[in-house]
């Protein structure tokens, strides 16, 4: 055991669980220096945490020398972490965070060299305390803020930082989507978002001429939101349209699909798509490898469509739909690299499919063409 290299004691000690680790380091002075390189750490009530275990966390994290990761949403953070400065030292580069205190705000401002930042908000800190917080990070270029009231003043703090992916969660009160200046994002996301006026959102979505990644999750969608997604999908290999709160109808897909041929990953679950919007993506789009169509009004023809045009397909989410076998096998004849069909509401593997599939005769093969 002891002559694994140490490159794989560090695999293992990342996918460990935290108490696991803690113990380990209690093993030896080898285990112990090991330990110390730690370069994650993730702190939750999964794993246990409560009052009579959490100085011995804490005690952990003072004890790793690279720590890079730091997550907890147990609550109750506020009432250790002002008594620990020693977690002040450490110079994290992630922090996912809820915070309901200034004390976290605290925490966050000593790692200055932090990049990547996810928070959660309670909707009674005051807004001051978030704009004191951005106003003292240099280096962030990820930033998701989930849950918040942040207003739009807030948000042109943003522009300082040379962001490359920039994320929104039921944010309610920003609306001036134009106050952002960033032309270079890698990703953008908005999940949960109402709005009544999407112009600001299409204008600033129309600076983005590199976006690989865009996220538009329960929002008010149009034609003029396609458009708009359509000018900007040259570099898009990820799409994430589901459950739009207005009207996202084969039109809309067949305008996305005209310009984003480098799709990799589809998501428009909760649209009001038919087999004819399945045509025009599967024609126009042919590396997608992961398509979720679900709750939407396909049938088995989209899945012939499918099996014809989108050979390289590896993920298919398509349940509640008015699909049946027949078209399950069309797709099974064509598409060889499948990993996970997942429609009806019920997982399939393939080896299952497959035991399936061979019962078929080859005169039903073609008969099913």
């Amino acid at each position: 055991m002891f002559n694994l290299p140490i490159e794989i004691w560090l695999k293992i000690i990342y996918f460990s669980k935290l108490k696991d680790v803690i113990k380990l380091a209690q093993v030896n002075k080898f285990f112990f220096y090991l330990t110390k390189q730690n370069n994650h750490f993730f702190l939750n009530y999964q794993e246990g945490f409560n009052t009579l275990n959490y100085f011995k966390y804490i005690s952990f994290i003072k004890h790793c020398e690279n720590l890079k990761y730091f997550e907890d949403f147990s609550l109750g953070f506020k009432y250790y972490i002002s008594d620990n400065n020693q977690l002040f030292k450490n110079k994290l580069k992630t922090i996912n965070i809820r915070i309901t205190d200034k004390y976290e705000l605290n925490f966050i401002k000593a790692n200055r060299d932090l990049k990547n930042i996810k928070l959660k908000c309670s909707h009674n800190l005051n807004n001051y305390y978030i704009f004191s917080l951005f106003d003292k990070l240099d280096k962030l270029t990820n930033i998701f803020i989930d849950n918040s009231l942040i207003s739009d003043g807030i948000l042109s703090i943003f522009n300082k930082y040379k962001l490359k992916h920039l994320a929104f969660e039921n944010c309610i009160n920003l609306l001036n989507f134009d106050i952002l200046i960033h032309n270079n994002l890698k990703s953008f996301k908005i999940i949960n978002h109402q709005y009544n006026n999407s112009n600001y959102l299409q204008q600033f979505l129309k600076k983005q001429k590199n976006l690989e990644e865009l996220t538009l999750s329960l929002i008010n969608c149009n034609y003029m939101l396609a458009d708009t997604i359509s000018n900007i999908g040259k570099n898009l290999k990820i799409l994430d349209l589901s459950y739009p709160q207005g009207l996202l109808d084969d039109f809309c897909v067949y305008r996305i699909s005209n310009n984003c041929h480098n799709l990799v990953e589809l998501n428009l679950n909760g649209s009001d798509i038919t087999d004819n919007a399945i045509y025009f993506l599967t024609r126009n789009c042919p590396k997608i490898t992961k398509l979720s169509i679900a709750g939407t009004f396909i049938r088995d023809i989209s899945l012939v469509f499918i099996a014809m045009y989108s050979p390289q397909l590896k993920y298919l989410y398509a349940e509640f739909n008015r699909i049946t076998r027949i078209g399950i096998f069309n797709l099974l004849l064509r598409c060889q690299k499948l990993k996970k069909i997942n429609i009806l509401n019920e997982e399939f593997s393939m080896e299952y499919l497959n035991k399936v599939y061979k019962k078929i005769s080859k005169k039903n093969e073609r008969n099913l063409l």
